[in-house]
């Protein structure tokens, strides 16, 4: 998927790194990336959760969204079924 992203990216003449991290919390470990690399933007993507009917955001979503120093872009999945 990272591969297929750098890829549409680059034919757009977009300047783009995809990168897998393993961390204990995500949130943070994304933040934290975010910061050293002096990242323009966040790209994520965002289960459609509908918990008691209503949509919510994951804690990870909550977190990058409160405490990134750059812009985020949260990219929702379709409706299940």
């Amino acid at each position: 998927v990272l591969k297929q992203a750098e890829e549409l990216a680059e034919s757009l003449a977009y300047q783009v790194s995809g990168e897998l991290l393993q961390a204990r919390d995500r949130g943070h470990a994304l933040v934290d990336e975010a910061i050293e690399r002096e990242l323009d933007a966040i790209i994520m993507g965002v289960k459609y959760d509908r918990e008691l009917g209503e949509f919510r955001l994951g804690n990870t979503a909550q977190y990058v969204l409160r405490n990134a120093p750059c812009q985020v872009i949260l990219c929702r999945s379709a409706e299940q079924g």
